[in-house]
This record gives C-alpha cells, sequence and structure tokens, in this order.
C-alpha cells in the first residue's frame, strides 16, 4: 500500500459510516490492520440508523480478526476526542492518518492547539 513506503510508526484515526454492512465495516477494520501500528476509532458522525457503539464494535472485530493487539487500539465516544488525541502523537517518528468529513473542525482542533 502508500503506507508501506514510510518505516515511520503509523497511527490511524477513522470511523465507518453506519449505512454500510457489518461485512464491509468489519472489512475495513481488516484492511486498516495491515496498514496500521495502532488506530484510534470513534462513533458517530454518521451513524445512520446505527447503536452508539455498533460500527466501533465491528471495526474491532475486523482488527481482531487480522490478529491486530488489542492494546494498539483506541476506541473514543466522538470525532472531536479523536481529533484531540492526535497531539499526543505529534513528533517526527510517528505518520498520522486521519479519515473525517469534517474537515474544518479537525483544522480548527488542530490550529488551536498549535499542530498546524
Amino acid at each position: 500500500s502508500f503506507l508501506d513506503q514510510f518505516n515511520n510508526h503509523k497511527i490511524g484515526i477513522f470511523d465507518a459510516p453506519g449505512d454500510r454492512s457489518d461485512e464491509e465495516i468489519t472489512q475495513l477494520g481488516m484492511l486498516a490492520a495491515s496498514m496500521f501500528n495502532e488506530v484510534i476509532i470513534y462513533d458517530g458522525v454518521h451513524s445512520r440508523g446505527r447503536i452508539n457503539g455498533e460500527v466501533s464494535e465491528l471495526l474491532v472485530k475486523g482488527l481482531l480478526m487480522e490478529n491486530f493487539t488489542q492494546e494498539n487500539i483506541k476506541v473514543v465516544v466522538c470525532h472531536d476526542d479523536a481529533v484531540n488525541s492526535v497531539i499526543n502523537f505529534t513528533n517526527n517518528e510517528n505518520f498520522i492518518v486521519l479519515l473525517t468529513a469534517q474537515s474544518e473542525v479537525c483544522y480548527k482542533i488542530l490550529k488551536g492547539n498549535n499542530v498546524i
């Protein structure tokens, strides 16, 4: 994958829209396991009818199916908490991939904390 060219510790921060099938969401978790050393998963931006925590559970299920280490998985309640957690990982040794549908919110949080 594109990320293979980077030797840095790779951290993925993402969610999945709730209107995807259980299988698709689980597969996203499986794919993430092959891309990242650590993940932060959040719920709620586009739950689209699912109960809180359901999408996160499916993503974690996919990660664990690919033998991703449980201690390298962090689940947070909301998008803003996930973005704020980026601040703890900003150093030259980390490559952070933040997937979001709320780029303006991310920009404000990261700029407000002098990350960008």
